[in-house]
């Protein structure tokens, strides 16, 4: 499915990021962090 989307020369990459099932969902804006202590932000969009 991913190869029909992406061009040739980054499927492997997103072939990867498709198996993080971190990536399946967004972050968490900065801003709601900083207001409620009690989030956590998605390990893959930390930096």
């Amino acid at each position: 499915m991913v190869a029909g989307i992406v061009p040739a020369s980054s499927v492997r990459t997103a072939q990867a990021k498709m198996l993080d099932h971190n990536s399946h969902y967004f972050p968490i804006y900065f801003y709601e962090l900083q207001t409620n202590k009690h989030l956590v932000q998605n390990p893959f969009y930390k930096q």
